[in-house]
């Protein structure tokens, strides 16, 4: 490996995430209905982003604490991140299209910090929020963030 000598427990952590091509996007992100009218693609998006983070929030505590040991790790946390805006330029490629360059970057930067693990991990465990609750909470906040849909 790459970077400083790791401790083992982030040696055996960062093999792990970095040999699990699903991590942190497992298969069914790439299902989402881009075609769907907006409410549709919201619900779908947030959703399927809870079902991960519900997933993998447990795992991301560990990268987090211990991403700066293992170059791999730092690696796969920016992907994933990366990730995350690619899908959803799909998802909202029509309400995302109304806007200029600068203006659409800001909005997508924004909504990934909303809809990211520690997003998740803050509306559960400090706010308590059942897994709907949350979801709703993501799905208003993506509503109000969109521009109108053309």
């Amino acid at each position: 490996m790459t970077g400083t000598l790791a401790p083992p427990m982030a040696r055996a952590i960062a093999a792990m995430v970095v040999d699990d091509p699903d991590f942190p996007a497992p298969p069914a992100f790439v299902a989402m209905p881009t075609g769907a009218d907006r409410a549709t693609r919201i619900r779908s998006h947030v959703h399927i982003r809870a079902a991960a983070c519900e997933k993998w929030s447990p795992l991301w505590r560990v990268l987090m604490a211990t991403q700066q040991e293992v170059v791999e790790l730092q690696q796969r946390i920016v992907l994933a991140r990366y990730a995350n805006i690619e899908r959803m330029k799909l998802m909202y490629a029509r309400e995302l299209a109304t806007l200029d360059e600068a203006t659409r970057q800001r909005l997508l930067i924004g909504l990934a910090t909303l809809v990211s693990f520690e997003s998740w991990d803050q509306m559960r465990d400090c706010y308590k929020l059942s897994m709907e609750d949350a979801e709703a909470t993501w799905i208003a906040a993506i509503d109000g963030m969109l521009p109108v849909t053309p």
